[in-house]
């Protein structure tokens, strides 16, 4: 007997939705090891601003590189939001005369629920890698799709609540 086309779909849905639900930070998998990342699962923002005369351009980037980052308050409007599945949202802010205007906001990691990460590393031999990849598409822009890669380098010396360094 010939499966239908429903029940193939059905299957392949269940695939793909194991596969999804498969990161887990607590014991993610690199270069055939594992790791608890476990103490980076939080929104974490990081800040840059740059004069842009008469301006300042502010760009924040949220990222929780274990889970979709926590919706915003809904004291934030709709268009002003990354969508609901973002695990990296980007947003460009421009400060004039201390009045600040959002000019873009958009996912540069996840846009549907089930969306995770693909962790790469590379291993000499039987040694740990000392840093790996966090990649994800985000947001179709026009015709061109965001995407992340994160570089993390392992620190030895940091404590589990110290919060990531931008190198």
């Amino acid at each position: 007997m010939r499966p239908s086309l429903a029940s193939t779909l059905r299957l392949a849905l269940l695939a793909f939705t194991a596969h999804a639900a498969a990161f887990d930070c607590k014991s993610a998998q690199i270069a055939g090891f594992a790791y608890d990342l476990s103490p980076l699962a939080r929104d974490i923002a990081l800040v840059t601003n740059t004069t842009t005369p008469p301006s300042t351009a502010s760009t924040k980037y949220a990222i929780n590189p274990c889970a979709p980052l926590q919706p915003p308050p809904d004291s934030v409007p709709a268009l002003d939001r990354c969508p609901a599945h973002a695990w990296v949202c980007r947003s460009l802010t421009y400060v004039k005369d201390g009045v600040p205007r959002l000019e873009e906001v958009g996912s540069l990691a996840g846009v549907a629920k089930g969306d995770s990460p693909t962790l790469q590393a590379t291993a000499q031999g039987s040694d740990r890698p000392k840093e790996f990849h966090w990649k994800m598409d985000g947001a179709q822009v026009d015709g061109a799709t965001w995407a992340t890669d994160i570089r993390f380098v392992c620190d030895r010396k940091a404590k589990n609540e110290d919060l990531p360094t931008l190198v």
